[in-house]
This record gives C-alpha cells, sequence and structure tokens, in this order.
C-alpha cells in the first residue's frame, strides 16, 4: 500500500509541473489533450491495486441437514451437514461450509461481516491452499445444491450428501459417520461435470467462511474503487481543466 501511496503522489507532482511547462508551449491546446489522455491511463493503472472487495453483513442463519461426525483436518466433532440459509444486506443466500475450523451461531440478531470474494484455501490457521481443480469442484458442486433447494429433489440426504461432498474435496483426510441415506458418491459425481459458479462469503468476524451459487451475488462481486483512488482521478482531471481554462 506505501508503493501506491507513493506513485499516486509521484503522478500528482508529475502532472503539476508538466501542466506548468505545457501552459507556456505554443502548441498546448494539442499537447494538453495528449497529457489528458496519458494521464486517464495512469491514473486507471495507479488505481489498480487499490480494489476493494465488497463487504455484506449477516444477520440470521439457519440450516437445512443431518447431523454427522466429522474427522480428518480436526478431530471428530458432531456437526450439521447440509445448506445454509443466510439473511444479508443482499437478500436470502443459500451456502455451504467449506470451513470446519471455525464455527458460527444459528439464529437471528446477529450482524456477522463477511467480504465476497474467492474461496482459495481450506481455512485452517495455517492454511493449504486449493487447486484450481478442487475449486472448479466446489463451484459445481454449489452450483448444483443450489439447484436442488426448494425442489422435490431437495432432500435432506441428497442436500446433506451435497455438503459432505464439498468437504470431500476441500479436505483429503475428510472422513464422517452418520447421514447414512445421503448419496455423497453418486453426488461427488456431480463435482466434475458442468460449469459452476460460485462466490466465496469470507468470514472478517473469525467465523466459518462459506460458498454460494445463489443468482445475483455476482453483481455485487465486481470490485470498486477506494474513495481516494476515484478522488485521485477527478482531482488530477480537474488541475487540467483547471489549467486549460487559465491559459486558453
Amino acid at each position: 500500500m506505501t508503493i501506491a501511496i507513493n506513485i499516486k503522489t509521484m503522478l500528482i507532482f508529475s502532472m503539476i509541473a508538466a501542466a506548468r511547462a505545457i501552459a507556456q508551449h505554443p502548441l498546448r491546446p494539442t499537447i494538453m489533450r495528449k497529457l489528458l489522455l496519458s494521464t486517464v491511463l495512469a491514473t486507471a493503472a495507479c488505481a489498480a491495486p487499490a480494489l476493494a472487495n465488497p463487504v455484506i453483513s449477516v444477520t440470521d442463519v439457519s440450516v437445512q441437514g443431518d447431523i454427522v461426525t466429522v474427522a480428518g483436518p480436526i478431530s471428530p466433532l458432531s456437526v450439521y451437514a447440509g445448506p445454509l440459509t443466510l439473511t444479508t444486506s443482499l437478500g436470502s443466500i443459500v451456502a455451504w461450509c467449506v470451513d470446519l475450523f471455525h464455527e458460527v451461531q444459528t439464529g437471528s440478531g446477529q450482524n456477522l461481516q463477511y467480504e465476497l470474494g474467492t474461496v482459495a484455501t481450506d481455512n485452517a490457521s495455517t492454511p493449504t491452499t486449493l487447486s484450481a481443480g478442487q475449486q472448479a469442484e466446489i463451484a459445481n458442486l454449489a452450483t448444483y445444491g443450489q439447484s436442488l433447494v426448494g425442489t422435490a429433489q431437495g432432500t435432506t440426504d441428497n442436500l446433506t450428501a451435497v455438503q459432505l461432498a464439498i468437504w470431500s474435496i476441500e479436505y483429503p483426510t475428510f472422513s464422517y459417520t452418520g447421514a447414512s441415506g445421503a448419496p455423497v458418491a453418486a453426488t461427488l459425481q456431480q463435482s466434475l461435470s458442468g460449469l459452476g459458479y460460485d462466490t466465496g462469503l469470507l468470514a472478517l468476524s473469525g467465523t466459518q467462511t462459506f460458498v454460494t451459487a445463489t443468482g445475483g451475488v455476482s453483481n455485487a462481486t465486481a470490485p470498486v474503487p477506494e474513495p481516494a483512488t476515484l478522488a485521485l482521478l477527478a482531482g488530477g482531471l480537474a488541475l487540467l481543466g483547471v489549467t486549460a481554462r487559465r491559459r486558453a
């Protein structure tokens, strides 16, 4: 961040110096137009590292699924395995757990902060990076699970199988007991087909990280420039405009 700030500062001083020099040049209108174009491009380049992912609030958490005992990456623990319904500032989102190392409480009246982004690790205290193949397969399963919710095929067994399949792909040592009716093996085949879409809900509150394929969330995942970046761009253009008017 220090490097980005220094580059922006240098750009501003360079713009001021160039504007003063051009003001005395007989071909200043032509040069001014070229400077304006190059300044916009340079400012955009400096702005690139300063993009911020959107942050949403989760106020209510509910879960549908069987209770299973999971182990492998963690000591044996009884958990709900199935989709979570999150009430968020973007509306209701169906999500799947991609984090066995943290917990989340069910119920309303919460204020959990999540950043929208990409699930790239297993969320351990010393995280392991997920391969591109693992990320793609989890995306396929999240999309498949989303297609089941609210349909006749969205039974507890089938939804539990989706969650167990996601954990099986994410954690190579994963094992579980319970949910004998969940067709996990068949569900794992769904991870190998289709072009899944997913968005990560990356916890900022020390709670579980999730993945979702709920439509509409993608509209909020495009990073937006930070206010300081927008101010730099506006200030640079204003400087050129003022200089041009003074010397016209």
